[in-house]
């Protein structure tokens, strides 16, 4: 499953959206339609969440190169990717916090 969170300029909490499948290049939701959906609430910036079904938090390869694809594609779009969350059984792995998301 994969959750978007969306936020206003303040940071505010203006909607979310749960997408179930794989990760963000395969979760059933292209970027085209995550930056669509982003615009269409007025949202300033982005938190993704996805879980891996195996237990484990570790990011794949997969998994960075797609989260490093949409912060490229966000940065022309004043569009913030504020992180991108891998949840496993036991922890959290935090794609701003490894260095992957950056401001």
């Amino acid at each position: 499953m994969l959750l978007i969170v969306y936020l206003d300029r303040a940071g505010a909490l203006i909607g979310d959206e749960l997408v179930a499948g794989g990760t963000i290049g395969s979760h059933g939701i292209g970027y085209r339609r995550l930056f669509e959906n982003a615009f269409r609430r007025g949202a300033a910036a982005l938190v993704l969440a996805h879980n891996h079904p195996s237990g484990s938090a570790e990011p794949s390869a997969e998994d960075i190169a797609s989260t490093r694809a949409l912060r490229a594609l966000a940065v022309p779009m004043q569009t913030e990717l504020i992180d991108h969350l891998i949840v496993g059984a036991d922890a959290v792995f935090s794609m701003r916090a490894a260095g992957f998301v950056g401001r």
